[in-house]
């Protein structure tokens, strides 16, 4: 098994503090309504912007929210076309995040007077430090697979908890090896969001609307190494469109539906990737006493262009590699639980459709392991006045 370095002692604490700091913190109550706010993640889906789901109602107040996530990869090595070129792909790896992210409205930060203008608009600046390693994870995964009769994808064959993330050129043997635990920093993600229209009146809150309707850009600052995983190397811009009702008191739903403009990965990086990637999102969140259900649905564009199997390769290599997760839109199936300031998540991912090349009897819906189970525990904290 791989050395674990710096971050999983800090995820420890980090869990440690969240569930000390979440029963105490009874001002985070409407919080109980927001959606989960989740991107792909994986060793390749995190290096991109996407646009994730957030409430579409206004903002009274500044927010602070530190998070930890980790997401397992999993892939056998294949070899594809990837246009002219010819490449070996492979993914095997667990992913951690520890991610803090601060929302402030801009009336806040000018320093204007409630019910200005500048009420609808506010930013949120997000920072993440990105460990990838062999982690924990395999072992608890194939069992449930076990459990529930669904195929390992060929993960006997490989020593379980160890690091393998190669996008490699077969004519020249160079792109990305990455087969020892990495630190690293991810990019600075910014997002601004323009309140459209917002109306009615919540029971959660008399500063808080029951329904809402926003527009959001958002830009990503290549500050992570694209060598070890923790960025593109690129800028990225996105937009989205997002809308929030609460149906009935305690039922709050969320959608969202947006665009992302992503820059090439370096030269280096034999992996041609969509220049433009499209994503949709519906969340449920439903208030059950002190606590909170969250279910969520996301759809996302594919990752790489013009990648496809070589004729040699077999369905069951096709399946069991990480082509499905980067040539293939996914989807991911979501579900939280919160208390007052702390939400705990997972999600797996589970696209209907046939998948090209598929094998056994399944041919309605797929799995690109891109990631295969990911989970982590947020904390957010209203900071000043607002919900």
């Amino acid at each position: 098994m791989s050395r674990r370095p710096g971050l999983v002692g800090g995820r420890r604490a980090l869990l440690a503090a969240l569930l000390l700091l979440g029963p105490a913190t009874a001002r985070a109550g409407p919080i109980a309504s927001r959606p989960l706010g989740l991107s792909t993640g994986g060793a390749f889906g995190s290096l991109f912007l996407e646009p994730t789901g957030s409430d579409a109602r206004g903002l009274p107040g500044a927010e602070l929210e530190i998070s930890w996530s980790l997401a397992n990869d999993w892939g056998a090595p294949v070899p594809l076309r990837a246009g002219a070129r010819r490449i070996w792909i492979q993914t095997d790896v667990q992913t951690d995040s520890l991610a803090v992210r601060l929302r402030l409205p801009w009336a806040q930060l000018l320093g204007q007077p409630p019910g200005s203008p500048w009420d609808r608009l506010s930013t949120a600046v997000e920072a993440r430090l990105v460990q990838h390693w062999g982690g924990w994870t395999d072992r608890p995964i194939e069992t449930w697979h076990g459990w529930v009769g669904s195929t390992n994808f060929g993960r006997a064959s490989f020593e379980r908890d160890r690091v393998r993330v190669l996008a490699l050129d077969l004519e020249t043997g160079r792109g990305l090896r990455l087969e020892d635990p990495r630190l690293s920093p991810g990019d600075l993600v910014l997002r601004t969001q323009l309140l459209l229209a917002q109306g009615g009146r919540s029971p959660l809150g008399a500063d808080l609307a029951r329904w809402g309707l926003s527009a959001r850009l958002d830009a990503k600052v290549p500050i992570g190494r694209p060598s070890t995983l923790g960025g593109s190397g690129g800028w990225d811009a996105g937009a989205a469109l997002l809308t929030t009702a609460e149906l009935l008191p305690g039922l709050t739903l969320h959608a969202l539906a947006g665009a992302t403009l992503i820059s090439p990965l370096p030269a280096s990086l034999p992996l041609p990737v969509q220049p433009l990637r499209l994503f949709g999102e519906l969340s449920l969140a439903m208030q059950l006493g002190p606590w909170a259900l969250l279910l969520e649905g996301r759809v996302s564009g594919p990752i790489a262009r013009d990648l496809s199997p070589l004729p040699e390769v077999s369905p069951f290599q096709v399946e069991a590699s990480a082509y499905y997760g980067l040539a293939l839109a996914a989807s991911r199936v979501g579900f939280g639980l919160r208390r007052g300031a702390v939400t705990f998540w997972l999600s797996e991912d589970w696209s209907l459709g046939a998948a090209p090349r598929a094998t056994g009897a399944s041919n309605w819906f797929y799995n690109s392991n891109a990631p295969d189970l990911a989970l982590g525990l947020q904390w957010t904290v209203p900071l000043g006045a607002g919900r």
